[in-house]
């Protein structure tokens, strides 16, 4: 057996090459191949061999898809790889873009885990290779996919396409991957090998994937030990309930106990209240009558009645002197009682007809008199004039130079001036104004219909041709089949953005 080796340096046996000159002949005859097989059986590389070698002179796109990727994204791609950075509109079907930009250069394009890609993807790219077949230009589709995923390619009934299995490897093929991938490898003759390539089913993951060390099979991961676990749980358990428990013991004892109840003896007094502080006089009375009226507070305290109390648990002999001692606190008490009933109630008293006649006479608010005048409330005429003229050049749109070709004028602020909410179609860009020219003679179009706007693209001035205003978007569409076949719908949103940023950079 001759080994073969493939660019990257992985074995590839004989069945395998068999496999590769088979898919190159059907795609010169179909146009469309799709490499079928599971995961690990070596798609990629098959993918990665024919896009080197089949086809050297065409241009040639790689793509990986994924399970997240949209059409549009797929359409990009795609049309980047092929033909560069292009105008081109990425929600219309490929056919447009690849009869406008493909010319007659040979064309591949190879896409793996193709089972991640839409049925509409599929049918544009069908669509793509048929019409190159009718103008026999030479294009060549390569897929990779896992039916096991999705089998929306192997399932197209198509003469354009050919669905072809990925071979597994034989034993001997199985063996000599192996010998290469290990060293000291036994004969193929032995129960350990056997038992490897049996289990292996002639992929080639799976002929990498086992341990040597233990009887040639399966790795397994290392066994939990539940009992260490089971321990470390029931430690941690204790210490928990044991910092739970010093926590109570410790540091919530203060919190817990009751608070020694003070003593405080409230004691009345009298607030004096007026209606109207506004005044000072009316302030200075106030306190003057609680200076003069208030009586000094000879109220018995709590400690000369617990004294007393004390007192009276002491022997027969000193109750006389107890008695003489609550004679002498009553004696003071009772004066103190006598002149707060001799207190009058200041809340009660009126103030004298001086004091609250001056108090009511004070205003509180001096407000002016009369409404203001015009001269307050008006703006001088030098001002407001000011005021128009800076608006005015605030306003000033910038634009571009007038240009006429063949006729027609390129007009930036034509297209600014439309409201944002309409559609156009695009007929084409150029860069050179003499293709304009031609491109504008030779089409003829209604010169009130047409609009021409200039923008800069990859430091390039474009000079991009516009037809017709449309409310909506399919009535651009209907209306391109009649103009042009490759005018595709823009929004004028989107244009005066491009005007808008192009006129900022000519004022830099």
């Amino acid at each position: 057996m001759t080994n073969t080796q493939i660019t990257n340096g992985f074995y590839i046996p004989p069945s395998r090459q068999r496999f590769l000159n088979t898919v190159q002949e059907l795609l010169s005859r179909t146009g469309i191949v799709a490499m079928e097989g599971t995961v690990g059986i070596g798609k990629t590389s098959m993918l990665e061999e024919l896009l080197t070698s089949a086809l050297p002179n065409a241009n040639k796109c790689y793509l990986t898809a994924v399970s997240s990727i949209n059409d549009i994204q797929v359409r990009s791609r795609i049309i980047e790889q092929l033909f560069g950075n292009v105008l081109f509109d990425p929600e219309k079907p490929m056919l447009n873009a690849f009869l406008e930009f493909g010319g007659n250069t040979e064309l591949m394009i190879a896409i793996d885990n193709g089972h991640h890609l839409s049925g509409q993807i599929i049918g544009e790219i069908l669509q793509v290779v048929a019409e190159f077949k009718k103008q026999s230009r030479v294009i060549s589709i390569l897929f990779t996919f896992d039916k096991q995923i999705s089998n929306t390619i192997g399932s197209i009934t198509s003469a354009l396409i050919s669905v072809m299995p990925i071979p597994k490897f034989s034993e001997k093929e199985s063996y000599i991957l192996i010998k290469q991938s290990f060293d000291d490898v036994p004969s193929p003759d032995t129960a350990k090998v056997k038992r490897w390539i049996e289990n292996a089913q002639g992929n080639p993951i799976q002929l990498l994937a086992f341990d040597t060390q233990d009887a040639l099979k399966l790795a397994k991961p290392v066994a939990m030990n539940i009992k260490l676990w089971v321990s470390n749980l029931v430690v941690a358990s204790l210490l928990l309930a044991l910092g739970v428990y010093m926590y109570r013991l410790y540091f919530t004892e203060e919190q817990s106990l009751p608070k020694t109840i003070k003593e405080k003896t409230i004691k009345p007094t009298v607030e004096p209240m007026v209606s109207d502080w506004s005044s000072a006089k009316v302030k200075e009375h106030v306190v003057k009558v609680k200076q003069t009226q208030m009586p000094e507070d000879n109220t018995a305290s709590s400690s000369d009645i617990l004294e007393a109390l004390n007192n009276a648990m002491e022997p027969q002999k000193e109750v006389e002197a107890v008695t003489a001692n609550i004679e002498a606190v009553t004696a003071n008490i009772e004066p103190a009682a006598e002149t707060l009933e001799s207190v009058p109630n200041v809340n009660k008293q009126s103030l004298p007809a001086e004091i609250a006649k001056e108090a009511i006479s004070e205003p509180v608010v001096n407000l002016p008199e009369g409404p203001p005048s015009e001269k307050e409330i008006s703006l001088a005429p030098s001002e407001a004039k000011f005021g128009l003229e800076s608006e005015s050049e605030l306003n000033l749109p910038s634009s571009i130079a007038p240009l006429t070709v063949a006729g027609y004028r390129v007009n930036n602020q034509q297209m600014l001036s439309l409201p944002s909410n309409k559609f156009v179609l695009q007929l084409t860009a150029v860069s050179q104004e003499s293709t304009l020219e031609t491109y504008l003679i030779e089409k003829r179009l209604d010169a009130k219909l047409t609009r021409i706007y200039k923008i800069s693209r990859n430091n390039s001035d474009w000079l991009v041709v516009t037809y017709g205003l449309f409310d909506t978007i399919a009535s651009a569409r209907e209306t391109a089949k009649n103009i042009d076949q490759n005018a595709w719908a823009k929004s004028t949103e989107a244009i005066q953005q491009q005007i808008k940023s192009y006129n900022e950079s000519l004022s830099q």
